[in-house]
């Protein structure tokens, strides 16, 4: 067995349904993903700031099968690391704590998550690998300590929606839902974006929708200033999404977001790069 991309015949399969789909003009979004088919899915985030890197790996091996009610996704973690940065740390010590187990999701028909099998299990281990962070023999000060360790606290007392939201993140980013009727075209659009200090704005841009072979691609580009800042302060966020119309899947999504602030030699800029990719296992 290896890991690779979709078979020729799939590929045509799917360019031809992609276009009858767009031919027919707007429809309710679709979910069908393939059954009893194992998918890979590869991410990776890359923050790039004055001084410092960081860079966090996730893969994934995800299996759906069809229920009376529309379909449960089984969800495996096969990795998940960083490389630097205490966020990046954070996190992977989370995830890291569920590598190996079968997640198991109950989904409607349109792909939207109704439960997680043994919710409550998992996420204590989750917190649980948070919580260890504090309280190991790992050089961090005594406030980095006490914020790890204010963390775990939040995170456990966390409501059953917000923890489902949380781990649902696993599989919500894949399912395409109205993006898979999107028609071709280019259009005037806002997309949100977050300044390092976090605040939240919206900037305006264009997205473009455009027909290839096998898939429909949305590319999207914005920019704008940061908010309360002056002139010399600007994001700029490029997206790239390609949907397999026919399935309702999100095969692969990047993501863009450059900070630059100040002029000159004292200019200083950021830079965070969201990657996802599903590939299809095949023998």
């Amino acid at each position: 067995m290896h890991w690779g991309g979709v078979a020729r015949q799939a590929e045509q399969t799917i360019a031809f349904a992609a276009m009858v789909a767009l031919a027919a003009g707007p429809a309710a979004a679709r979910f069908i993903p393939p059954e009893n088919q194992p998918l890979r899915q590869l991410l990776v985030e890359e923050r790039e700031l004055p001084g410092a890197s960081q860079r966090f790996v996730t893969e994934r091996e995800i299996v759906f099968a069809r229920t009376e009610t529309g379909y449960r996704a089984s969800v495996t973690i096969l990795r998940a690391d960083a490389a630097a940065g205490e966020t990046g740390a954070m996190f992977a010590a989370g995830m890291a704590a569920l590598k190996g187990r079968t997640i198991a999701f109950q989904l409607d028909r349109e792909g939207a998550i109704k439960s997680i099998e043994d919710e409550g299990a998992l996420w204590d281990r989750f917190c649980d690998a948070i919580a260890a962070m504090a309280s190991g023999k790992t050089a961090i000060d005594a406030r980095r300590r006490a914020q790890l360790s204010s963390m775990a606290t939040m995170l456990r007392a966390a409501p059953s929606g917000q923890r489902r939201t949380m781990l649902g993140s696993m599989l919500s980013s894949l399912v395409a839902g109205p993006l898979a009727d999107r028609q071709p075209g280019t259009q005037a659009v806002t997309l949100p974006a977050r300044a390092p200090d976090g605040a939240e704005t919206a900037l305006a841009g264009r997205e473009t929708v455009s027909l290839t072979p096998g898939a429909l691609v949305i590319d999207a580009v914005a920019e704008g200033k940061l908010p309360g800042s002056n002139d010399d302060a600007h994001i700029n966020v490029e997206r790239h999404q390609r949907i397999d119309v026919a399935r309702g899947l999100v095969l692969e999504s990047r993501t863009v977001r450059d900070t630059m602030i100040g002029s000159g030699a004292a200019r200083r800029r950021s830079r965070t790069v969201n990657i996802s990719v599903i590939s299809f296992k095949v023998s």
